[in-house]
């Protein structure tokens, strides 16, 4: 389970406890930095205090903001993947752009791709 490796929790914890793992500096969602060597603080708080951890063209164009969440996922079982192509403001209203990457860090397996809606909509049943 790589959520519980990188967590340095047990693996025997219950599968359904640590299946994802979200970090990112979105102020409806600092992450907070838990290290003893440094005072208490959230992700957003540290980019504001070490601007220059984002690199400069990353502090540039994005006015010195996380332009991204990450996440791990503990996939041991299919699952669908929520992917934006575009950042469309009417449903996702904040300023943050919605691009996806998967990067396995154990076996894994994925599918891509999608049949033509009209393909799709002859196989639903009214």
């Amino acid at each position: 389970m790589v959520v519980n490796k990188l967590l340095l929790v047990s693996n025997e914890a219950p599968p359904s406890v640590f299946r994802q793992l979200w970090t990112g500096a979105h102020p409806k969602g600092d992450a907070l930095i838990k290290d003893n060597r440094i005072a208490q603080r959230t992700l957003g708080q540290w980019i504001a205090d070490y601007p220059a951890c984002l690199g400069s063209k990353v502090k540039d164009t994005f006015h010195g903001q996380l332009p991204f969440l990450f996440k791990v996922l503990s996939v041991n079982t299919a699952l669908s993947i929520q992917a934006h192509p575009n950042r469309f403001p009417e449903h996702y209203p904040d300023n943050n752009h919605k691009p996806e990457m998967a990067i396995a860090l154990s076996q894994f397996e994925g599918l891509c791709g999608f049949r033509p809606v009209e393909e799709i909509i002859g196989f639903l049943k009214f």
